[in-house]
This record gives C-alpha cells, structure tokens and sequence, in this order.
C-alpha cells in the first residue's frame, strides 16, 4: 500500500500508485482518463479536447493532439494498458471519428470541470490526496523513470523522435 510519497517517484513507486488509482477508476472512461492523465502527462483541458480517433488504439503509437487549454501540440505514446482502456470504453461508446470522446452516463460531453472531477474522485477514493505532494507531476516523472528502465524506452524515444 503507498502511504507517502517523494516527488521524484521510482519506477516501482509509480507503478503501485498507478495500479491503485486505477483499482479506484469506475469505469474504462475513467481508467483510461486516469492512465492518459498521467501516462501521458495530459491536462483535464487536453482529455476534454480529445476526439475518437485522436488518441491511438494500437499500442506503442505516436500521437499528438493540440492542448485543450493553450493550443500547442502535445505529444505521446499510446501505451498497451491505456489502449484497453480505451478499447474497452469504445465497445461501449457510440460516436463517429471527430466526434468529442469522452461522454458522461447521460451522453453528455466531458467539459474539463467533468474532467477533473473524475480524476479528483479517483485521487479521492484511493485515499492518495491524504499525501503531501501527490500531484500528477510526481507521477509522469515515475513513468519516465519506469520507461528508462524497460526495454521499450527505446522505442518510445524513437517514436517521440520520428
């Protein structure tokens, strides 16, 4: 169980906060919501902004996306856990390419104040908002480390390269 945590997080400490944030996600809305955010290091702005088809469905993908809240591009890798996620949310999502992606029980859009509800319950419910520092910062720079550690850090610089 994670009690504490530093600001520069390690592989294995990222990878325990991930897997309980995502043990707390209702949904795969939200556990992809979750997984994007800080996988990705992706804004509530940005998520609310994204649209079926933005964001890869093969792992392993390179993507960009323009900021939800400033404009500038973002870019990333589609990664094997946040792909499921996301297929998962699809099977049961009905929506065209180009049409915003994530929707609300009612079929509502996401606005970034839903957005970052989710992702505040989520911290919520797993108790980790109790932790001085926590912040989604913290725990992009885990999955950095997490990807320097593992055999695909270099085909994920060779993507973000190319």
């Amino acid at each position: 169980m994670v009690n504490s945590l530093s600001t520069e997080p390690g592989a294995k400490e990222a990878q325990a906060v991930m897997a309980k944030l995502v043990s707390f996600a209702d949904s795969a809305r939200d556990r992809f919501i979750v997984m994007a955010a800080f996988q990705n290091g992706l804004s509530a702005s940005d998520l609310a902004a994204l649209k079926i088809g933005d964001y890869p469905l093969e792992p392993w993908m390179g993507f960009e996306t323009a900021s939800g809240h400033v404009g500038k591009c973002r870019y990333g890798v589609s990664t094997p856990e946040t792909c499921g996620y996301l297929m998962a949310y699809l099977e049961k999502r009905e929506g065209q390419v180009g049409e915003p992606l994530l929707v609300g029980k009612r079929g509502v859009f996401l606005d970034v104040k839903e957005v970052n509800k989710v992702l505040k319950g989520v911290i919520h419910r797993s108790g980790l908002d109790r932790i001085r520092g926590f912040s989604a910062k913290c725990l992009q720079r885990g999955f950095e480390a997490t990807l320097r550690c593992s055999e695909n850090y270099a085909r994920v610089l060779d993507i973000l390269l190319s």
